[in-house]
């Protein structure tokens, strides 16, 4: 079998989110998690590696990407995809230029756009809902907010090469006309491409796949036509491989909500409001300091969790408060604890992951919804996980896969970006995870 072609990621939900694309399309994805070798990305179509480092410095998240890009490159696998936030957080100019730096690649056509979660590109500016996405919650992010909603002028300040704006008007004349305004200099560019539609980025990805030295950069919307076009020059003679069994049948749902993005807290109350759920808060206070407060709450979360767990049917929540006053107070008692604002979202992700552990110690489980980034990251982390083998989509952007590796392998696993899905995506995602064949 060939090599694998790979998807960079910066964070875990969006190497997830933008990974299932390729799974929908027929080509055997893997999402790796930690450490890889050259026997992690056998027997697959494409690899999905997440850096983590959007919340990083530009330099060390450069550094991090490059040492990245060079392993693929020694392996043998080529970059297909620079997955980026559909809001444009992180160090994008910088990892992008990380990756052209290793490969030797000409040009980065760059498009966040993602119509199906209200993302759109228009005269380079990145819309969510409507509003530019520096007037949005986006801009108040408390580890890595976006101030500009240019995107030109947002990646001309993080990068060394050239950035160019294609608009709407030049894709609609064509792929001829794509293509020379995309025609790179000597020194190479980045070219940020506009995008209204799902099939904006189709003719995007058509005018743009057979030439060379091209990176595609976007989000999960931009990767669904790449996967699509993807397929067809692969010709996946094993879609449904043999070692792709179901995992066993289990009676509950746990959904892990770390994001305060008030997207996924009006989904949560949304799945509240559906009945049947038990929620277990944590007490923030008690998580960031640790030691015998932590131990306690736990203690106590125990007994709730046994509770639920003889009531057929509950779903189990544990999420950290989620208001704007919630997350200030978290702020506040971290920095009198010498915290960075990293450092706090850190700590409350790995103390929603040890109450999901506790969980798993208490209960069996249908599976596991992770929201948020940081909160998938930390519990896949203490699981063990190596991977996740993507398989569909609750809804666009939200991926279902079974964990490799670990503790719990075959674990059913959803992973949530927190700006992603209609309101009732907690109670639809619960729902789809009961609903699976044992």
């Amino acid at each position: 079998m060939e090599a694998p072609y790979a998807v960079i990621a910066d964070d875990l939900t969006g190497a997830g989110d933008t990974g299932v694309q390729f799974a929908h399309a027929g080509l055997r994805t893997r999402a790796l998690l930690g450490e890889w070798d050259a026997a992690a990305v056998g027997g697959v179509d494409v690899v999905v590696l997440n850096t983590e480092s959007r919340a990083l410095g530009p330099a060390e998240a450069y550094q991090v990407v490059e040492r990245t890009a060079v392993r693929l490159r020694e392996a043998g696998v080529v970059p297909i995809y620079k997955k980026i936030d559909s809001t444009m957080r992180g160090n994008v100019g910088a990892e992008v230029e990380a990756v052209m730096d290793v490969f030797g690649l000409k040009l980065a056509v760059i498009c966040p756009a993602f119509p199906a979660n209200r993302r759109l590109v228009a005269g380079g500016y990145l819309l969510v809902d409507g509003q530019p996405v520096a007037r949005t919650a986006i801009g108040r992010d408390p580890v890595a907010p976006v101030k500009m909603s240019s995107i030109p002028a947002l990646l001309a300040a993080q990068c060394r090469r050239p950035v160019r704006h294609v608009g709407l008007d030049t894709l609609d004349q064509g792929r001829e006309a794509l293509r020379q305004a995309l025609e790179p200099p000597a020194e190479g560019a980045l070219a940020v491409v506009d995008a209204a539609s799902e099939a904006d980025l189709a003719a995007m990805v058509e005018a743009l796949f057979d030439e060379p030295g091209v990176l595609f950069v976007g989000s999960a919307g931009l990767a669904a036509p790449l996967a699509e076009r993807l397929a067809q020059r692969r010709r996946v003679e094993e879609a449904e491989a043999g070692d792709r069994r179901a995992p066993e049948a289990q009676p509950l749902v746990v959904v892990a909500c770390g994001s305060v993005n008030p997207v996924t807290r009006e989904q949560l109350d949304e799945l509240v409001r559906s009945g049947n759920v038990t929620v277990l808060t944590v007490d923030v206070e008690a998580a960031l300091r640790g030691g015998p407060a932590w131990d306690g709450w736990l203690q106590a979360a125990r007994g709730q969790i046994r509770a639920a767990a003889a009531r057929p049917g509950q779903a189990l929540v544990v999420a950290t408060p989620g208001g704007r006053e919630d997350v200030e107070q978290a702020q506040q008692i971290g920095a009198g604890l010498g915290l960075e604002p990293a450092a706090v979202a850190g700590r409350l992700a790995n103390a929603l992951a040890e109450t999901v552990i506790q969980m798993m110690d208490e209960i069996d489980l249908a599976g596991v919804i992770a929201t948020g980034g940081d909160t998938a990251r930390a519990l896949f982390a203490r699981l063990g996980a190596a991977g996740i083998d993507l398989n569909s989509e609750v809804f666009p952007g939200i991926p279902y896969g079974t964990l490799t590796g670990g503790s719990h392998p075959g674990l059913r696993v959803v992973t949530k970006a927190g700006g992603f899905g209609p309101r009732n995506a907690l109670v639809e995602a619960v729902r789809y995870l009961e609903s699976l064949p044992l």
